[in-house]
């Protein structure tokens, strides 16, 4: 690989690495999902993810159409 093709892999990675953490920002909850199904599709401990939603009073009390920020 020479010098500009690694450039432009590295352009192309971080991008998408960009892209990524922006449609990661948050979550809206869709009709029959929890806390801790939606700390599962992301990967996160669904604490972390009660700690970073400050509106949500009970964890397990979300409501359809409600947005959650995922860290």
């Amino acid at each position: 690989m020479t010098g500009s093709n690694l450039i432009h892999l590295l352009m192309a990675v971080t991008i998408c690495e960009c892209i990524n953490s922006t449609i990661r920002n948050s979550h809206v909850v869709q009709p029959g999902e929890s806390l801790w199904e939606i700390a599962q599709k992301y990967g996160i401990h669904p604490e972390y993810l009660f700690r970073a939603n400050p509106q949500v009073r009970n964890p397990d009390m979300i409501f359809p159409g409600q947005i959650i920020i995922v860290p």
